[in-house]
């Protein structure tokens, strides 16, 4: 993976401009004289960048743009954690849903997200209130997902 240039040598890529710590540069088809996407450097991000679009572009083809003009990698799915443990959701249980009919029409899979390590302190008797302690981590609104209706 190639690494995020310098602030200056980016912002020469870009046909853009250094304002405070990001580069201002021409969004995805707009002209040269255009400042519309703003390009910051993030070493929390796993490319290395964040990009906002004030005329409303869509951030993946901005973040295309400027992987293409940068000259960095194309994308990678990260499917591993920094010690090299798998993540990821556990499915618990998969339940089917049927009309009136009996056809089926809704697929619900109840999952847990395993590899978190949270504060929250556990009801069953894990730990102590604040200790960090490993155990599932409980978002219920997006641990129960539902996928499209069945055919």
């Amino acid at each position: 993976m190639t690494t995020f240039p310098t602030l200056p040598q980016a912002a020469a890529a870009l046909d853009g401009e250094v304002r405070g710590g990001a580069i201002l540069c021409p969004g995805p088809g707009h002209s040269p004289t255009d400042r519309s996407l703003s390009v910051k450097p993030d070493g929390c991000d796993a490319e290395g960048f964040v990009v906002h679009s004030f005329a409303g572009d869509d951030w993946k083809q901005c973040r295309e743009l400027v992987r293409s003009k940068l000259g960095l990698a194309e994308r990678s799915e990260k499917t591993s954690n920094q010690n090299g443990k798998a993540r990821g959701w556990t499915t618990l249980a998969e339940y089917v849903y049927r009309d009136a009919q009996g056809a089926p029409y809704l697929k619900v899979r109840k999952c847990l997200e395993r590899t978190a390590i949270s504060n929250i302190p556990s009801p069953i008797g894990m730990g102590k209130p604040g200790s960090r302690v490993s155990h599932p981590v409980r978002r219920f609104p997006i641990a129960f997902r539902s996928c499209s209706p069945l055919p």
